[in-house]
């Protein structure tokens, strides 16, 4: 049973046309609809956790009279019947049009009804609030269940109390009807949506794929519309980085190449179908999709997005001052452009090589500057660091476990400049490990290393 909670509000809203959207979200309300029938286009749907304003405009020609006079000349020696006609148009004011909401498998339109109330604009546009609410404990279960936008006008009018001839005005029946109310939405408010969303990936991260995602009852029209959610880019940004979130544990703990390659789809998806904005969620979506590339093995894929990675990673490092998201962000592009280059050639080229350790070199030193600023209060769950102690603690084990693959990768340099450097890189990480302990033990060699 559809588990989904409606909450009304109506109210006055001063509003021209102009303001409303002209695309997404409009239709209209017939007068010769016996019945609810669908009120929005393109079969747009209400999802649970959206609150939609609609806004309605317009009147209705009613009970248009068709009549005829008699008219007579020459002192009624010529006599002749004339057509006149007269319209009697309603706005919304008189009208008692009747909105419901229905649902794909329980009919929820008696829960409640949708009414007009009864105060009004000056300029004849009326505002509904629409909050669509799924139960306690029913979040994910109701996320897909889509409500349509059904309405139409009662005969009698509630308003008037009286009944009115629903007939269409052709061949000039006696009294007839006719026109249209504007419904459109005004704006969208997803907030609510935006978190149901979240729980939802969460409680199917086993089995959503770019194609759940992508449908039309997860990621639907409205809560995807800069244009009817307020803040239009920032809206957006928060859509996209609350989608992140949630799929990147595919490739986090346990990674397998089916993970991988679904968090690859749904994260292209976020970069070039919904388009976000900010510059460090960009980067930090390239970052994901190269370390995705990586765990499946896909060294010349994962190569070449590492270098567009690293590039957007670098430009907004260096557009402001260093931070904690910034500088983690960097030094991810940094690990995996190191480890592409390691793999460019199965680990066999000593250029390669060193070309992959230059950019963990760049890292440790980023991360160096970076924990000269940090606390222990500060959280490092940007870096991909979680479950450990935060900010400092975090940041030390992070540089530390950096040194040790140069130490690796130096390795396999072999002779005596590689195994030297390699050992350099081993102390480093030893003593990033001992400090981030409190060693008491560090010694005059970690001293120098970790100040």
């Amino acid at each position: 049973m559809q588990q989904v909670i409606l909450l009304v509000t109506i109210f006055v809203l001063g509003l021209a046309p102009s303001a409303q959207s002209a695309g997404l979200g409009s239709g209209t309300i017939n007068i010769l609809w016996p019945s609810a029938n669908t009120v929005l286009y393109d079969e747009l749907r209400v999802f649970p956790g959206q609150k939609i304003k609609l806004i309605l405009s317009g009147s209705m020609d009613v009970d248009h009279h068709y009549y005829r006079v008699r008219r007579c000349k020459y002192f009624g020696l010529k006599c002749w019947w004339e057509n006149r006609d007269r319209a009697n148009f309603v706005g919304i004011t008189g009208l008692g049009i009747e909105l419901s909401l229905s649902g794909d498998t329980t009919d929820v339109s008696t829960k409640p009804k949708i009414t007009n109330g009864v105060v009004y604009s000056d300029k004849g546009h009326e505002r509904i609030d629409l909050t669509v609410l799924s139960k306690s404990g029913q979040e994910t279960t109701t996320f897909q269940q889509g409500l349509t936008l059904k309405g139409y006008i009662p005969n009698p009018m509630p308003k008037v109390g009286t009944e009115f001839h629903r007939r269409e005005c052709r061949g000039r029946p006696r009294y007839c009807s006719a026109g249209s109310i504007n419904v459109s939405v005004g704006s969208v408010d997803s907030t609510k949506r935006v978190n149901y969303l979240k729980g939802f990936i969460k409680d199917n991260l086993n089995s959503i794929d770019v194609n759940t995602l992508t449908s039309s009852n997860v990621l639907d029209r409205l809560t995807t519309s800069r244009e009817l959610n307020p803040g239009g880019d920032a809206h957006i940004n928060k859509l996209v980085s609350a989608i992140h979130a949630e799929i990147y544990p595919l490739i986090g703990s346990n990674p397998t190449s089916s993970r991988a390659g679904r968090y690859i789809d749904m994260a292209k998806h976020l970069q070039n179908g919904l388009n976000p904005t900010d510059k460090i969620l960009i980067s930090q979506i390239s970052n994901g999709m190269t370390t995705a590339m990586l765990q499946r093995g896909d060294w010349g894929q994962a190569l070449a997005n590492s270098e567009v990675a690293l590039e957007q990673a670098q430009d907004q490092f260096d557009e402001n001052s260093p931070t904690i998201s910034s500088t983690c962000n960097y030094m991810t592009a940094l690990k995996n452009a190191a480890i592409g280059w390691r793999e460019r050639n199965a680990r066999n080229s000593s250029e390669d090589i060193s070309v992959a350790v230059s950019f963990l070199e760049q890292a440790i030193g980023i991360g160096d500057k970076q924990l000269a600023q940090m606390t222990d209060a500060d959280s490092l769950q940007e870096c991909g660091v979680t479950g450990q102690a935060g900010g400092k603690r975090a940041m030390l084990g992070l540089l530390s476990s950096i040194s040790t693959d140069a130490a690796r990768m130096m390795n396999l340099v072999r002779g005596e400049f590689g195994l030297a450097r390699a050992e350099s890189f081993l102390l480093k990480a030893i003593c990033y490990e001992a400090k981030s302990i409190d060693s008491p033990n560090m010694g005059a060699e970690c001293a120098e290393e970790v100040l």
